[in-house]
């Protein structure tokens, strides 16, 4: 079966099309185990017809990936290395084990918590008050592996070893009141609806000041970030910032997002054919920044799995990453969409990985969509 939305073969677990960033509605199935599936059918009426129904009714369908993702030591021993002796490919060592899923079901707090996870500094934006965290310059694997990633989407392989110079991220996603002081300013226009799924209103409600702004272009964010001194981030520089460099699923490592970690699509989540049994993050939308503490990446950012995707600098091509340069990759020069990464409260488990790549055209609002600036050293 081809993908409705880009006419393209995808794995059996795929979610989302990753050419397109549409839901896949069931998930697409090789064409291969489709034909083995008519194989066992034709088989089965073979045997009931010689009066072995009992056996027949026994046979089980084709094996899925885990639903758990695996927890592996992911060992690079380049990291650090000079550009020049930057790899093209990565090398690594993957020993796979099962990890169970943690059942938390507290609510987070929602204050502002600074970066604990390492010694990184953390500096403040005179403009805009935004705390950013320091990424130091050095290689980290970006990109994922089927023998390691049971949630391979499509446009994240090959996994390979990228330099990355050194730069400031913003700690959070940019909120409601940060963004309506660009507003404000003048520099900015208005999210397109002021509304979130769920709240009548959310942005320019003090309630919600705190909490991600949404329903806003690239071309909004990236005015954004340029009033307030920065850019958006790219492709290369989110994912390190994300992860580290070992090639972690997720920004707190290889553990089950339970509760505690990210804002996903939870128990009370309204995407049904999301939603991730036994997990209760306390927000039914976006929660506000920084109310995952335990879900911080190595270098202290917060959020980067879940609450809201982020739009990118890059253009966006699902094969880029097989022919991306190895030191400082801008993504391709051109194109009709821009990337976003990190996925949302209304993403499950594969959708909220450090690796996932979606995209949108430029120009489109999402209810689930905002955004977090870079900032050269």
């Amino acid at each position: 079966m081809l993908c409705p939305h880009c006419g393209q073969p995808h794995p059996l677990q795929a979610r989302f099309c990753p050419e397109t960033g549409q839901p896949l509605t069931p998930p697409v199935a090789p064409v291969g185990a489709l034909h083995l599936y008519l194989v066992l059918g034709v088989i089965g009426l073979a045997l009931m017809s010689t009066g072995t129904w009992l056996w027949a009714t026994r046979a089980r369908p084709l094996a899925t990936p885990p639903a758990t993702p695996l927890a592996g030591a992911v060992s690079a021993s380049t990291v650090g290395a000079p550009p020049s002796q930057v790899l093209p490919t990565a090398t690594r060592t993957i020993t796979p084990t099962p990890t169970p899923a943690p059942t938390a079901t507290e609510t987070q707090q929602s204050e502002f918590v600074p970066a604990t996870a390492t010694d990184s500094p953390v500096r403040w934006n005179a403009v805009d008050g935004a705390a950013l965290v320091y990424v130091p310059a050095g290689e980290f694997l970006m990109g994922s592996d089927a023998s390691f990633d049971p949630y391979i989407w499509g446009a994240e392989t090959p996994m390979r070893a990228v330099f990355v110079d050194a730069f400031w991220i913003y700690q959070t996603e940019v909120t409601n009141a940060q963004y309506a002081a660009c507003v404000q300013a003048g520099a900015c226009n208005r999210p397109r609806e002021a509304a979130s799924i769920s709240r009548e209103t959310y942005f320019g409600n003090p309630e919600f000041d705190t909490y991600p702004v949404v329903q806003v272009s690239w071309y909004q964010a990236e005015a954004y970030c340029r009033w307030a001194g920065a850019s958006l981030p790219t492709e290369a520089q989110w994912e390190k910032a994300a992860r580290g460099e070992d090639g972690r699923l997720f920004p707190w490592g290889n553990q089950f997002p339970d509760g505690s970690f990210a804002n996903l699509c939870d128990e009370s989540c309204t995407n049904f054919s999301m939603r991730v049994a036994g997990v209760n993050d306390g927000y039914s939308d976006t929660a506000p920044v920084a109310s995952y503490p335990t879900g911080q990446s190595p270098y202290g950012a917060l959020d980067m799995a879940g609450n809201v995707w982020e739009w990118v600098a890059d253009w966006f091509d699902p094969g880029y990453y097989g022919s991306a340069p190895s030191i400082n990759p801008a993504g391709p020069a051109s194109g009709e969409r821009k990337g976003m990464r990190g996925g949302s409260w209304f993403n499950g488990v594969d959708g909220v990985r450090t690796v996932v790549r979606s995209s949108r055209r430029p120009d489109d609002t999402l209810f689930a969509l905002g955004f977090r600036c870079s900032v050269a050293p």
